[in-house]
């Protein structure tokens, strides 16, 4: 996985990141991200797709960290690395809190 390339991007801009989870017919992705808009505004999110509903949870950019040199990004309480996740969402119809890990990931 890269690091993150958006550090100095101020007009449309895109970036994220794809975790898909799945267990029997159950699927959930997670997908951290930042958005910059035409008037140069930044925000960051979180997307949850699951089999039922979709979910998107929007952070003030202060609350977005990555790490220039490896993988690891950082949004309110969440965190997302080669290692695994750590989720810590409580939204009005949205409750995730808990670890995932990863062995060695496969290109």
């Amino acid at each position: 996985m890269r690091s993150f390339n958006g550090t100095n991007k101020n007009k449309k801009y895109f970036e994220g990141w794809y975790f898909k989870h799945s267990k029997g017919n159950q699927v959930m992705a997670l997908i951290p991200g930042i958005n910059v808009d035409e008037n140069g505004v930044k925000s960051a999110f979180i997307q949850v797709i699951t089999n039922e509903q979709s979910y998107q949870i929007t952070y003030s950019y202060k609350k977005f960290y990555a790490s220039p040199q490896k993988f690891f990004v950082k949004i309110g309480n969440n965190v997302f690395c080669k290692k695994g996740i750590k989720l810590d969402i409580q939204e009005k119809n949205l409750s995730l809190k808990g670890t995932i890990r990863y062995g060695n990931f496969h290109k």
